[in-house]
């Protein structure tokens, strides 16, 4: 405890109420509220001095000054409670060292966040984390642009881009960074260099190539932490079966990107190697729920199939998932997407979940999946 500089988080409230010994510590992040009754006055005037600029010595000696039976122990006692509860922090953080001094800065307000959603020693320590991740995202379109920019502005250490597409006029109305002068030009040139006036911490490898059935996709997902598909050429659910049977060899935790059919956004699912149900699973289920329905005959086969789309439907889809990733990386906890994919509806704001069952196993998974 010697070593501390205890500061009260700067998105936690204290209030006292009036005509009692309760002090009120309000969670602004979540809503949470936590009351404590403090009979000794020497423990609320240290609390008062804890700002972040006095180690926690100098806090009970100012203390101990005025008032001679209080303890240096009572004091690390609270402090113990406090740090336990999430009240506070400490400022003396050597995890904070790894950064720069402009990195603290860039980052301080998320990191404001983690403190409130982890139970790490240091909040900076799930940003270092995410630091030191490298994440591939197939498909840098009207999802991927989206994550791909998200990701960035949380710090992500290292980010792949696979793309060969060229930038369309109709591709401004929904896909992030991209823009008229653009027109064009290669989407991985334009999203490398806008992504690095972003955030310059951020290293960025771009590679302008097309994925199909025999692409080698090995020396993109090998060194990953995280893969990203969200390549829809011929279409998501192709594209995701290649991408998850090169995953799967690798170990390599990836997420299907979903999409969107109208005013329908598609989310997820998140597959992690060896812990939830693989891409082979969604597709028995996704079998079962097409034999339900009746049997059509298209009578358009080759025309290619075009919905609407907006930047609003694009946007949520892909930072719902985007949150999925920054809880993997930064081991802020389970991904929520696992083991179901979501369907959220535009019109009404509300998601379908569509959990797989215990059936839903393929031969690999049912050797592992409890």
């Amino acid at each position: 405890m010697k070593n501390i500089y205890p500061m009260i988080k700067s998105s936690v409230g204290v209030f006292k109420e009036k005509n009692t010994k309760r002090i009120h510590f309000v969670f602004y992040s979540t809503s949470c509220h936590k009351v404590f009754e403090i009979e000794n006055e020497c423990i609320l005037k240290s609390i008062l001095l804890m700002d972040g600029t006095k180690p926690l010595l100098d806090i009970f000696l100012k203390i101990n000054l005025n008032f001679q039976q209080f303890t240096y122990k009572e004091l690390e006692e609270c402090t113990e409670l406090l740090l336990k509860e999430g009240i506070i922090e400490n400022t003396n953080d050597p995890i904070r060292e790894q950064f720069t001094t402009e990195e603290l800065e860039r980052y301080s307000r998320q990191v404001d966040l983690w403190s409130d959603y982890c139970d790490l020693s240091s909040p900076w320590e799930l940003q270092k984390n995410i630091k030191e991740s490298t994440v591939a995202i197939i498909g840098i379109g009207g999802i991927g642009s989206w994550m791909a920019t998200s990701l960035v502005m949380a710090g992500i250490g290292n980010i792949k881009l696979v793309d060969y597409d060229r930038v369309e006029r109709h591709n401004i109305t929904r896909q992030l960074l991209y823009t008229t002068e653009d027109i064009g030009r290669e989407k991985i040139k334009v999203m490398e260099m806008k992504l690095r006036s972003i955030n310059p911490n951020v290293n960025i490898f771009p590679a302008h190539m097309e994925i199909d059935e025999g692409t080698d996709l090995s020396h993109i997902v090998e060194s990953c932490d995280l893969v990203i598909n969200c390549a829809d050429n011929p279409d998501i659910n192709t594209t995701a079966q290649w991408v998850s049977k090169v995953c799967l060899k690798y170990k390599v935790p990836h997420i299907v990107g979903g999409g969107y059919i109208g005013h329908l956004g598609l989310i997820g699912p998140t597959i992690i190697p060896g812990r939830t149900k693989c891409w082979d699973c969604y597709q028995i289920n996704y079998k079962k729920r097409r034999k339900e329905g009746k049997l059509l005959t298209n009578l358009f086969p080759d025309r290619k199939r075009h919905t609407g789309a907006t930047a609003s439907i694009s946007s949520i889809v892909a930072n719902f998932q985007v949150w999925d990733a920054i809880r993997l990386l930064g081991r802020i906890g389970d991904p929520n997407i696992i083991n179901k994919t979501g369907e959220i509806d535009l019109n009404n704001l509300s998601i379908r979940w569509n959990n797989l069952s215990e059936d839903d196993l393929c031969e690999v998974c049912s050797e592992y999946y409890i």
